[in-house]
Order: C-alpha cells, then structure tokens, then sequence
C-alpha cells in the first residue's frame, strides 16, 4: 500500500491538504484532456497501469474513439465509435459501426480497427482482461433477438465471439460489461418490462429478491466487484456497492445521498473504488469519489475534489471518475470554468510514489 494512503487511513493525514511545515502539499496533479476539434466534450472510460487512458470524443450523437498516452490518438477512420475498456498491454475494446471493436496498436496504428463478421442487430465490447479476453453482448438477428452475454478475442483484424448466457424469458438481453483475469465476468439482465435490473456474476444472479432488489455491476478485478444496488437486502436508495467477501454498500459522501461504483482496483489485498455520489444534501449534482480500501469498516468516500488543490478547485469540476489503476491515478470526466464550461477528460495522479 503506498505510504500516503497508510497514513490517511490511520488518520495520520488528511488526503489533499496541506503539511504544516514546509512548502510541500499533498494535492493531486490533474492532467486534462480537451476534445479535439470537432468535438465538443471528452469522455475517459478506463486507465492502465501506465496511466493511459482511452475513450470517446463526442458532438452531440456524433462519437469517435480516443487513446491518450501524453499525445491523444483518435482510433478508426471516422465517427461511430467509442473505445470502453483498456488493458496494462494498452490493447483496446469498445465499438464501431455498431460492432464489437478491438484496437490492438493504438498508438503506433490508431486507424487500424479489429472487428468481427458484422452482427446484423449490432454487438458490442465492454470490458476487457490483461490477456486480451473481452465481454459484452451481441445480436445476431431479429428471429433469435438477443443471443446475450458474449467474450470476445482478437488477433490481427479478426475478432472472434463466443455466446456464453442467454435466457428466452429475459425480456431485454443478457449482457456482459466485464471480465478479469480469472475470466469471471459480471453483467445483467431484465426479466419483464418494469422489473429492475439484476446482476449477474459468472452467468448467476446475484440478486438475493428479483422483484425488490437490483444491482448494476460495472467493474471486476480479482473476483471482487462493484456497481449499484437498491432494495430489501441492499440500500434503501441506489448506492454504490463493493462485492468482495459479501455485499457491502459504500454509502455517499453526503449522508443520505445517491452514489455510483464505476471503477475499482485490488492494491495489497484491498478494494480501491471509485465513482460519483451527490456531494450536498441541498444539491442532486454529483461529483467524483475515490474510496480506497472500501473493503475495511474504516474506510471513508472522498470527494476527488477535496484532493487537488485550491487554484485547481476554481478551474474544474470533476463530476465522475471511471478508472483507477495500481497506482492510484484515477481518470473520469470534469468540466472547466471561465469562457469553457464543457466536458473534458482527466487524469488524477497521487503525490507519491510506490514503496518498495
């Protein structure tokens, strides 16, 4: 575990505030990314452990892919795509043309675009493992509807699929949005019109009520998950939740308030997690969270905010962070003050460095 967040954990220190003597201060840098032009807002999705990112450049339903390494690369040959998930190899999973995409060499070969025999309903990559191994959904036709939850491959420009759940009376597809390296992989489903939506681990809900309990599951490492829940057995209001051992809602950074898990890493045998929560018990906006070691009772939600410092403070806004990588640095979107109050990407780097 890294020697700042020991420190704040044991209440040795407060993340982002300043040493009392000396003129060190423990803010985060921020490093933020701009749309490229032609754009009007930029999306991070996912961030590896080389703190690069990808995602999607947007203007109104106009999206095109992105890989940032210090330089942005806008991935394919034109709109219609977004880049969703990242692996420590900077190999890419997302969609284009309403298809499963891979982008395998995305600084070197960013045009270059991996995507299978053309679903003729679409099909999608939402997650992706540090072999390669990606999940998601596809469509194959209007007779069969939704196949349902899929794991994908790549290899030069050829993109294979293998259908691994499908139920005929979910009313909406079976979908996947992640896999780890254990190739455990979580997703949901809906059974009728107005029923919520449950999590499935390993094609299994979770979901100890189907009619008064749901959960959204965005983030897998290391067999442990997060997401949303609500209902009988969970929160009584939609809130980010941790899987590991058991189910564990991480509550908000106002009390009381709504929050969402996006992100999460395992550090040392602990779940660092990220997301946005509402922020101000008068005030539905949310902002940025990073939790870290969510998974111990003394672990507290922070506002990411609160951990750069003031003169950023009157610049961004950071609304939703998406990612967090071994290091801590942590990526999602913000927005800009002055004459640009538009969305813009960023990137949140921890003022210190691993011990060995």
């Amino acid at each position: 575990m890294h020697l700042l967040t020991r420190l704040a954990m044991s209440g040795g220190i407060a993340l982002g505030s300043a040493v009392a003597h000396g003129q060190f201060a423990l803010y985060w840098s921020i490093t933020d990314i701009a749309p490229s032009s032609g754009f009007t807002s930029a999306h991070a999705t996912g961030i590896n452990a080389s703190g690069h990112i990808c995602g999607y450049m947007q203007n109104g339903s106009s999206t095109r892919a992105f890989f940032y390494n210090g330089t942005v690369h806008l991935l394919g040959s034109g709109t219609g795509s977004v880049a969703t998930g990242i692996n420590d190899s900077d190999q890419i999973i997302g969609t284009s043309g309403a298809q499963v995409a891979y982008w395998l060499s995305p600084a070197s070969n960013p045009s270059t675009t991996s995507v299978p025999t053309p679903f003729d309903y679409g099909s999608q990559g939402l997650g992706i493992n540090s072999s390669g191994a990606g999940a998601g959904s596809a469509r194959p036709n209007a007779t069969d509807g939704w196949i349902g939850g899929y794991t994908w491959s790549a290899s030069g420009t050829t993109v294979s699929g293998s259908a691994v759940s499908f139920d005929s009376s979910h009313i909406w597809p079976d979908w996947l949005t992640g896999i780890d390296d254990s190739s455990n992989t979580i997703g949901g489903y809906v059974t009728t019109i107005g029923d919520p939506e449950h999590g499935l681990v390993n094609n299994v809900d979770i979901d100890p009520d189907d009619a008064y309990d749901s959960s959204t599951l965005r983030a897998i490492k290391a067999g442990h998950w997060v997401g949303t829940a609500w209902g009988t057995h969970y929160s009584s209001i939609n809130q980010a939740a941790l899987w590991k051992t058991s189910y564990k809602c991480l509550g908000a950074i106002v009390s009381g308030g709504l929050s969402d898990a996006y992100g999460m890493n395992v550090i040392n045998g602990h779940n660092d997690v990220v997301g946005a929560s509402e922020y101000q018990a008068s005030n539905s906006r949310k902002h940025a969270f990073y939790m870290p070691a969510a998974d111990l009772s003394t672990s507290t939600m922070q506002d990411c905010n609160q951990l750069i410092s003031p003169t950023n403070r009157g610049i961004y806004e950071l609304l939703i962070a998406t990612g967090i990588n071994v290091h801590e640095a942590i990526c999602g979107d913000d927005v800009t003050g002055g004459d640009m109050p538009v969305g813009h990407a960023f990137i949140l780097n921890p003022p210190f460095v691993d011990l060995p």
